[in-house]
């Protein structure tokens, strides 16, 4: 999980460099995206692994009513985490 960065206008890869970096952290390209989306201030949360859905293009992650959501001004998203609370209907 991380915030998304709107860099790809300035940081176009090239087929093997994106090669490179699937070998190496294989979930970054879904943390940037081009500045003509800037406005949506987007954090993301990847989930990956053996679990993941497939055959899929995306995964819609029901999080409820945001009725006692707070909002934090955070410096930095290290002591952030994320709990997984299986669905109840399942």
């Amino acid at each position: 999980m991380d915030k998304v960065e709107y860099d790809q206008d300035n940081k176009k890869l090239s087929f093997s460099d994106f090669k490179k970096m699937m070998i190496t952290n294989k979930y970054d390209p879904f943390f940037h995206k081009t500045k003509r989306f800037v406005s949506q201030n987007e954090f993301r949360v990847v989930l990956g692994g053996k679990n993941t859905v497939t055959n899929s293009d995306h995964y819609i992650l029901e999080i409820g009513r945001l009725e006692s959501a707070q909002i934090f001004d955070l410096k930095s998203f290290s002591d952030l985490g994320f709990r997984v609370i299986k669905n109840s209907r399942e």
